[in-house]
C-alpha cells in the first residue's frame, strides 16, 4: 500500500493513515522512508560539492604550474645558439694588389676547377681602387657570379698578345656560408683576365662596369 505524504515532524511519531478502514499504517514507517530520501539527497549534494571542489583545486594547480613554468626557447633560437654567429665578411681590410697572386694560390674551394665561382656565395667583398665595397645582398652576389661564370674561357697554355697593362687589378672576395673565402682577380687593363688561380677567362666591359658599380640597377 502506498504511503501518504509525511506530516510535520512534530506529529510524525503519532499520526496514522487510514484507507478504506482496512489497515492503519504508522506514519513512522513512511517517516523512515522520507528520512532515507532526505539523507540520500544530502549525500548527493555533499558528493557534488566535493567533486566541484576537487575540480576547482585541479584547475588552480594547473594554472599555477603554467605560470611557474619557464618559457621554452624556440627550436630556431636553440639551433642558432648552437651554430653560433655567422662569420664576418672577409677581408676586413683590403690587401695590396701585389699580394693577390700569392693569395690566389691559397684558394681551396670545391668546384673552382670547373667554375670561376663555384657554389653559392652569399657575401662579396670587392677591393677596388682605394675603396672596399661590401655586398651582402645574395641576389646581387648571384648576378655577379653568373656574369663571371658566363665569360669566355682562356685556353690553357695559349699565348696572347695583349695591350699594355696599366692596372688596376680588382680583388673579388666571395664569402660562403660555411666560412670559405674565394678570391677572383679581375684585370682592368692589358688582357683583362679574370682568374681564381685555377681557371681564367676574358672579362667584358659590362662585367667591369658591374664590378665598379655593383649596386647600380641593371
Amino acid at each position: 500500500m502506498p504511503c501518504p505524504p509525511c506530516p510535520a515532524p512534530s506529529a510524525r511519531a503519532y499520526a496514522t493513515y487510514r484507507r478504506d478502514s482496512v489497515e492503519d499504517i504508522p506514519c513512522s514507517v513512511c517517516g523512515n522512508r522520507c528520512g532515507s530520501t532526505e539523507r540520500q539527497t544530502r549525500m548527493m549534494r555533499r558528493s557534488l560539492a566535493i567533486v566541484i571542489a576537487v575540480l576547482a583545486l585541479a584547475a588552480c594547480t594547473e594554472s599555477a604550474s603554467a605560470q611557474a613554468k619557464p618559457p621554452q626557447a624556440s627550436e630556431t633560437s636553440l639551433r642558432s645558439s648552437m651554430l653560433g654567429p655567422p662569420p664576418s665578411p672577409q677581408p676586413k681590410t683590403c690587401p695590396h694588389g701585389s699580394r693577390y697572386t700569392k693569395r690566389l694560390h691559397r684558394n681551396d674551394v670545391p668546384g673552382m676547377h670547373g667554375h670561376l665561382v663555384p657554389g653559392k656565395p652569399n657575401v662579396l667583398v670587392e677591393c677596388l681602387t682605394s675603396r672596399r665595397v661590401l655586398i651582402d645582398d645574395p641576389k646581387v652576389v648571384a648576378q655577379i657570379v653568373d656574369q663571371l661564370n658566363a665569360l669566355k674561357l682562356v685556353k690553357p697554355g695559349a699565348v696572347y698578345s695583349c695591350p699594355a697593362d696599366f692596372g688596376p687589378t680588382f680583388g673579388l672576395f666571395f664569402n660562403y656560408p660555411n666560412g670559405d673565402v674565394l678570391l677572383v682577380t679581375v684585370d682592368a687593363s692589358g688582357c683583362r683576365f679574370a682568374s681564381n688561380g685555377q681557371r681564367s677567362a676574358f672579362t667584358t666591359d659590362a662585367l667591369q662596369r658591374r664590378i665598379e658599380h655593383p649596386l647600380r640597377p641593371t
